[in-house]
């Protein structure tokens, strides 16, 4: 074994396209830590202007936030964001596998992280990366085996983790069909009539139909100009929709300014309770409710202050709605939902009393199926420690080769 610095076995090509059409990867798509795209990930043959060609064989690592780990071994032509470093091995004194697990290892993250520069978006470089120094790098045919051994083992705790996150979307698709039953009534005895939209079937006589624009009061918001300061990192807590997690929100990734409010009419503090909708892009559909008095940008529509529905079950029919209310996205690759369209929405429903009898029910079992999920996901963080601590011992030489 040898000490060695990166720059002395690897090489950092810039290689252009040049009008060829290549499968594109972004920065997106790598998955953080995993050493592989997003799951879904479907790349597409394209011909970009300023991207990198990245050769089989070769490693990219993410320059963006480098504490990311997002790494990826190339096993076809592809062309990747200059957001990517493309890192290829010599082949003399550097086996390719050997390299995608350096590159995931938890020494060279950290070298990664210390020599990136910037504060909210710290970004490294090949400059930095490249100086990169390993003591004990074994020669060549260590390397190979080394890789071997990581390939098969790594093979084996991603079938496990995998296993984990298939029961927490088993838990979850199982609990969206039971809310959707709770929420529109498909347990009650009795004569059922149609009085919901198309998409809905037919719900208890009983029930009556309430109408988001008659029931709710209904709101938007706005986006201050970005970069500008004297609209940002204020006392007021601002939503986007990227904060939309199902869930409650307690505080904001961006604040704003008394400033921006009285700038922008559409600025306006929606009342902690309030049901926030995503009605863009990748997060149509998606809720949150407010936990504190907050504001919101515009692709957000707002329900608060309700007549007749309990607010929780309505969120509770919308998140079992979600795939429907997708459905009446309009627009081609992106689709939207409009504050029109929410409006519009008939929400058949018991009494307060009986809607919040669902609630407690349904709260009860997602109470249960969080603990299945924060069971799962111990475990899968446990395999993920495991992994890295494996690769780490190995591309260091911290353990024999075998």
């Amino acid at each position: 074994m040898t000490a060695v610095r990166v720059r002395d076995v690897v090489t950092n090509p810039t290689e252009r396209p040049l009008g060829a059409a290549l499968p594109y990867v972004a920065l997106e798509n790598v998955a953080a830590g995993a050493g592989h795209l997003v799951p879904g990930t479907e790349l597409e043959d394209t011909s970009r202007e300023g991207t990198v060609v990245a050769r089989t064989g070769d490693v990219l690592f993410g320059k963006l936030r480098p504490y990311l780990a997002k790494v990826l071994y190339i096993k076809e032509d592809i062309q990747c964001s200059t957001e990517l470093l493309v890192m290829r091995a010599d082949g003399m004194n550097m086996d390719k596998r050997f390299l995608y697990y350096l590159a995931r290892s938890k020494p060279f993250v950290e070298w990664a992280v210390a020599t990136s520069v910037g504060v909210k978006m710290p970004r490294t470089d090949w400059a930095a990366l490249s100086r990169f120094e390993l003591s004990n790098l074994p020669c060549v045919e260590d390397q190979r085996r080394l890789a071997t051994r990581l390939d098969a083992e790594c093979r084996e705790m991603d079938a496990i983790a995998e296993e984990h996150e298939n029961l927490s979307r088993l838990v979850e698709e199982r609990d969206r069909t039971a809310v959707k039953r709770l929420v529109t009534g498909q347990d009650v005895d009795g004569p059922r009539e149609k009085v919901g939209p198309w998409w809905l079937g037919p719900t208890p006589v009983s029930w009556q139909p309430y109408k988001v624009s008659r029931n709710f009061r209904t709101g938007s918001g706005a986006t201050p100009t970005s970069g500008d300061s004297r609209f940002y990192d204020g006392p007021h807590p601002w939503l986007n929709t990227s904060e939309c997690n199902d869930d409650v929100v307690m505080e904001t990734n961006k604040t704003i300014t008394d400033e921006a409010i009285s700038s922008y009419s559409a600025l306006k503090f929606y009342p902690a309770g309030s049901i926030v909708v995503a009605m863009y892009g990748a997060t149509i559909g998606k809720l949150a409710v407010l936990g504190a008095p907050m504001t919101v940008n515009q692709a957000c529509v707002v329900l608060y202050e309700p007549k007749g529905l309990d607010p929780w079950f309505t969120y509770w029919w919308l998140w079992a709605h979600r795939a429907e209310l997708i459905v009446m996205g309009e627009g081609g690759g992106q689709p939207n939902i409009s504050q029109e369209t929410v409006k519009q929405f008939v929400i058949p429903a018991p009494s307060l009393v009986e809607q919040r009898e669902v609630v407690e029910r349904i709260t009860a079992m997602r109470s249960r199926s969080a603990n299945i999920r924060e069971l799962a996901d111990e475990q899968a963080r446990l395999l993920s420690e495991r992994r890295e601590a494996l690769v780490t011992s190995l591309v260091t030489g911290q353990a024999e080769v075998a």
